[in-house]
């Protein structure tokens, strides 16, 4: 399996959201994901730079 591509319950794990919320978000585009069929799948390294630029904007104000 791909380490690149990971599943919401494994975003769930990496950003202490629960995986309803990350659906949700992902399904409102908020966090970087694509759907495919029924499963929603991430990049690591997209989620890892959307956190970081979250955090660069958090530090500006």
């Amino acid at each position: 399996m791909n380490r690149e591509i990971i599943n919401s319950s494994q975003v769930s794990r990496l950003l202490g959201l629960s995986e309803l919320t990350v659906r949700k978000l992902a399904r409102q585009g908020v966090i970087p994901g694509r759907k495919v069929g029924r499963k929603w799948l991430f990049s690591r390294t997209h989620l890892i730079e959307w956190v970081k630029a979250g955090a660069n904007e958090a530090n500006k104000g």
